[in-house]
């Protein structure tokens, strides 16, 4: 089963680098964070790969073709999304996790 459609991979493939970057470096370091700076620490840049690499390029992505039998213009647009999402909503679902994460901690 396909979880994405067109660049929707890059926002998932983001968001995987991000998480293992950031927890390889809370190991070798050895220094220990508190968890709601862990959270931001992996969305940002994720949030910003997404906004950065993604979103602009899934916007823009279409094509004019005429149809041969009617002489008709058509336009298609290739659909980018994560879990049927579209890729432009991802930026702020991704920001939204460390804010909800931060208030689960602080609310405790």
């Amino acid at each position: 089963m396909i979880i994405w459609q067109g660049r929707g991979g890059l926002t998932a493939l983001f968001i995987t680098i991000s998480i293992i970057l950031v927890t390889l470096i809370d190991d070798w370091t050895g220094h220990r964070v508190p968890e709601w700076a862990t959270y931001f620490a992996m969305a940002i840049p994720a949030a910003a790969a997404n906004a950065l690499f993604v979103v602009p390029y899934a916007q823009n992505d279409r094509r004019i073709v005429i149809d041969k039998a009617t002489g008709q213009e058509m336009e298609l647009r290739t659909k980018h999304a994560l879990f049927w999402i579209p890729v432009k909503y991802w930026t702020f679902i991704i920001l939204a996790y460390p804010v909800l994460g931060t208030i689960r901690f602080f609310a405790a």
